[in-house]
């Protein structure tokens, strides 16, 4: 990471871009639970509104936002995409439309505590967890182009899981369970032999050590059943919600300036 030019852009970028990944990362898990909350208290009226809402947002709303997108490439000289026929939208519609409302719907469950262990400090306290991880590890990724900047980012990356231990109140056996592929993900984060300008490389790398990691892991409960079972699937929602953020997340345009140009390396 470099601090010439524009040092504030650069910065910046990087912490939206590890904000993203991390969002990214936490988000499954954030699902999952309002998922939990929300099918416990569902109803006749539940279904009923989520249908109402989402013939509203298939019958309107996509149509009115694709009709204003037609008109702002037509503006710009743009060459429009085909138009999709008539059933074809209303059926893609109400179903992303019904997969909204219900996420919203299970989201909302979850941060108004609908249970009594759960509620807004509930779901900062695991997003926060979920999201300090992959927040560090990103860091530590593209602050490689310095020296300095690499091994304190890297190193406070790898010691990461054990602080979300302490803040969270994680056993040291899930803490030692997250550290040891944090520490094989952050090496391998430091490869200058990856892609340039985005992280499909790091999410290829990722998803390697992820599932090498829960084989071992799965092996090692059958052996010493030192790993719980439950926390496979905590793990595997994890790393899919990482490996997720990777793909979505874009590469900070500012990161380095143009004497580094040379090594600019995606991670």
């Amino acid at each position: 990471m470099t601090f010439g030019r524009a040092p504030l852009l650069a910065v910046g970028g990087v912490l939206s871009t590890s904000v993203w990944i991390a969002i990214c990362a936490a988000a499954p898990e954030f699902i999952w639970q309002g998922v939990l909350v929300a099918v416990g208290h569902f109803s006749r009226t539940d279904l009923f509104a989520a249908l109402l809402i989402g013939l509203v947002l298939a019958f309107f709303v996509e149509p009115l936002l694709d009709s204003i997108q037609r008109l702002v490439v037509h503006h710009g000289g743009m060459e429009h995409r085909e138009r999709r026929s008539a059933i074809f939208t209303v059926c893609l519609s109400m179903a992303f439309a019904l997969v909204s409302v219900c996420l919203h719907d299970a989201l909302t469950a979850f941060v108004s505590g609908r249970s009594p262990d759960t509620g807004i400090g509930a779901a900062m306290a695991l997003t926060e967890a979920w999201a300090m991880v992959p927040f560090t590890v990103t860091v530590a990724w593209l602050s490689r182009s310095r020296f300095l900047f690499a091994i304190v980012t890297g190193t406070f990356a790898i010691l990461s899981p054990f602080l979300a231990a302490w803040l969270f109140s994680w056993s040291i056996e899930s803490a030692i369970a997250t550290a040891i592929p944090t520490f094989f993900i952050v090496l391998f984060g430091y490869s200058r032999n990856m892609g340039r300008r985005n992280f499909t490389s790091s999410a290829f790398r990722l998803t390697v050590i992820a599932v090498l990691w829960l084989a071992v892991a799965a092996a090692s409960n059958w052996a010493t059943h030192l790993y719980e079972v439950s926390w496979f699937w905590i793990d595997l929602r994890f790393y899919a919600g990482w490996v997720l953020g990777l793909l979505l997340a874009p590469y900070p345009e500012h990161q380095l300036t143009d004497r580094d140009s040379s090594s600019r390396q995606a991670v």
